[in-house]
């Protein structure tokens, strides 16, 4: 038997299989960072810090929720992998790129909500970052 340091053992990126709302996939596999990247942790350190200003200046703090969210997709996303024919209710996807101002659009759009959810989903599963 094998045998591993509890140092050692890390996460590692893993991919998410985006499916419609039938539960249909729709041709999207999305590679995500885990939680314990550096470019997420650069986002919640900076989102504590920008909490903490606001309180301090007795600021309101709902925007600041939206904005981290779409900080947390466009930190967790590494890349896109599209099928030759991606489709949802029989219609073809035209592909695009995971840029920050694709990422920051589907985050910001409520009628795609089933498609950022299950990215925060996908985030918020830690024992999916630990398969091998």
């Amino acid at each position: 038997m094998e045998s591993i340091s509890l140092f050692d053992i890390a996460p590692q990126n893993q991919d998410l299989e985006i499916v419609d709302v039938r539960g249909k996939p729709i041709g999207l596999n999305i590679e995500l960072r885990p939680m314990s990247s550096k470019e997420i942790q650069k986002v919640e350190r900076d989102h504590t810090a920008a909490m903490y200003a606001a309180v301090r200046k007795n600021r309101d703090i709902s925007s600041l929720t939206d904005k981290h969210r779409e900080e947390l997709i466009c930190a967790a996303v590494v890349s896109f992998k599209w099928s030759d024919k991606p489709m949802v209710n029989g219609k073809t996807l035209e592909p695009f790129e995971p840029t920050k101002e694709n990422l920051q659009k589907l985050s910001r759009t409520r009628e795609l909500d089933w498609f950022s959810s299950q990215i925060n989903e996908a985030m918020g599963d830690e024992a999916r970052f630990h398969e091998s």
